[in-house]
This record gives structure tokens, C-alpha cells and sequence, in this order.
């Protein structure tokens, strides 16, 4: 079983959200996907910046989904 990552950021004050963003590398099972996921969260929004975030309301959400192997 393959599994990927697709995380959401989205800002409140604009109500919307960017297009996901799929990590390209498969993993082999949930656990490691979702610490990852929780991860690349955090380097985004201080990659955004705590001015940026605050201004806009940002805020990410994430998904580990499975895919199917052929």
C-alpha cells in the first residue's frame, strides 16, 4: 500500500484555499505520512511568516491518502 500526501493552505479573512499541494514521494504507511504532514505544516506557515499568517488567517490542513498500486 502506497500513500499520499496532500496538504491545504488556506486563509479565513479570504475565505478560500490555494490549490493542494501533493508531496511527490509515496509513503509506506499513515503513521510516517501523517508526522510528515504535520512537518511540512510547520515549515509552511514559517515559511509564511508570522506577519502573513496573522494578517490573513492562515492555516493548513492535511490528507494521507491511500492509492492504489498496479
Amino acid at each position: 500500500m502506497k500513500i499520499i500526501l496532500i496538504i491545504y493552505v488556506c486563509s479565513i479573512t479570504a475565505n478560500t484555499c490555494m490549490p493542494p499541494l501533493q508531496v511527490e514521494k509515496p509513503y509506506e504507511d499513515m503513521y510516517t505520512c501523517h508526522i510528515d504532514g504535520y512537518k511540512k505544516s510547520i515549515d509552511i506557515l514559517q515559511e509564511m511568516g508570522k506577519k502573513e499568517v496573522n494578517q490573513h488567517e492562515i492555516y493548513t490542513k492535511f490528507v494521507c491518502r491511500k492509492i492504489l498500486e498496479v
